[in-house]
């Protein structure tokens, strides 16, 4: 399958279609020069791109709509042909705020309407002018949100017409459940962003997400950050894995190619981001490759390749069924084990690992509030490997076994 503009959708439950291949945009505005996102959109849409992933957090929505809105006018595209996926930022959940998060995203595009917008994450933040709001002991301020009320006023701007489709980011399949059960539902989430690629394959939560004509986005589908605290460096990273480089010689693709093919293949939209021209057009066109690797790539480690060692850390608390570990590095995903018989104590605890963002247990919907005792927490993320940060342990409606 060689992909172009106009060959490359997958039709969502509302009957709209996807771009299967998109360009991410997440940058660190303090290490990335002002103009590159903008060459960057103009490089991917040249290149035949129609999907663009960005966020307001990402702090650069602006040079995006400034390079859709040039080559609208150059006639290269029409508004129609792209594909914008926006989010909703942490401290916007409240639902008197999601209306004015949405058209802030507009107006920073200068569009009326974007394709799809989603739910970033399953958390709040407390609302105010900081995006990440601290107290004086460096803890995030966290923010009492039913999920399924900013769902609700989700709706509302689908019914507004301000946005084509609803969607989450970073939802297990407790938290989707959360939502596709709730009573009265208008519109249900038709895509679940997660990290994705073959060392962190997503195998149950795919699963779960077809089943229910749900899409899988896979952001970071070539790798993640190399940070100590969230990989194991002692491991290749992604692009430098001896399987996935024997595969990409014996089919004549590069590693980058094989990898988003992978998760092509299976049905999952990819939003590589990239800044460099040729890097821009060799993950647009991951071209053809016979199915036969596959089995292969799925004997790839999904977490022991790529995680640190779990950890064992002292914990204390009324009993496990009631502790939560948020991360303390992107993306912020509270979670806890499976309850078990009798109280933790304090001791050492090995934190379990997990192969997909579905077997991280149960998120808090209404977000964490202390408990009587005020115990402490370590911090970590997807792969169970993060740093101690000092979170509090927290109760929610969904404190129990996934």
């Amino acid at each position: 399958m060689n992909l172009t503009a106009t060959r490359h959708h997958l039709k969502l439950s509302d009957g709209n279609f996807i771009p299967i291949i998109g360009l991410g945009t997440y940058s660190n505005p303090k290490q990335t020069q002002r103009g590159t996102c903008t060459r960057a959109v103009k490089l991917a849409i040249d290149a035949g791109y129609r999907h663009i992933d960005g966020a307001l957090i990402y702090l650069n929505e602006e040079e995006v709509g400034q390079a859709i809105q040039d080559k609208i006018r150059e006639g290269v595209v029409k508004r129609e042909d792209i594909f914008y996926c926006g989010k909703l930022w942490n401290t916007y959940h409240p639902p008197e705020l999601v209306r004015y998060a949405l058209e802030k995203t507009l107006k920073n595009l200068q569009m009326d309407c974007i394709d799809l917008y989603i739910i970033e994450m399953p958390m709040a933040f407390k609302p105010g002018d900081a995006f990440y709001p601290k107290n004086e002991n460096g803890q995030f301020i966290y923010h009492k949100t039913d999920l399924c009320a900013t769902w609700e006023a989700l709706e509302a701007c689908k019914d507004a017409g301000l946005v084509r489709s609803l969607g989450v980011s970073n939802f297990n399949r407790r938290q989707l459940e959360l939502i596709l059960n709730k009573p009265g539902l208008k519109h249900k989430p038709v895509v679940n962003q997660v990290e994705c690629h073959p060392y962190f394959t997503q195998p149950k939560l795919l699963e779960f997400c077809r089943s229910h004509g749900i899409v899988l986005v896979g952001y970071s589908p070539l790798g993640t950050c190399r940070d100590e605290s969230w990989v194991n460096v002692s491991s290749p990273p992604l692009l430098e894995d001896p399987l996935l480089l024997s595969l990409g010689r014996k089919y004549g693709k590069t590693v980058a190619q094989v990898v988003l093919r992978f998760n092509v293949q299976r049905g999952v939209v990819v939003i590589p981001k990239s800044s460099n021209e040729a890097r821009i057009k060799e993950n647009f066109q991951v071209g053809h490759r016979p199915p036969a690797p596959l089995p292969h790539l799925r004997e790839v480690p999904s977490l022991s390749r790529s995680s640190p060692p779990p950890r064992r850390v002292p914990l204390s608390g009324p009993s496990s069924s009631t502790l939560f570990f948020a991360s303390g590095l992107w993306p912020l995903i509270p979670a806890h084990w499976p309850a078990t018989p009798g109280p933790v104590g304090e001791g050492p605890v090995e934190a379990p690992r997990c192969l997909d963002h579905s077997d991280i247990r149960a998120v808090a919907p209404c977000h964490p509030a202390p408990t009587p005792t005020g115990s402490g927490l370590i911090a970590i993320g997807p792969r169970w490997g993060g740093p101690a940060r000092g979170f509090p342990c927290s109760r929610s409606p969904l404190s129990r076994p996934f």
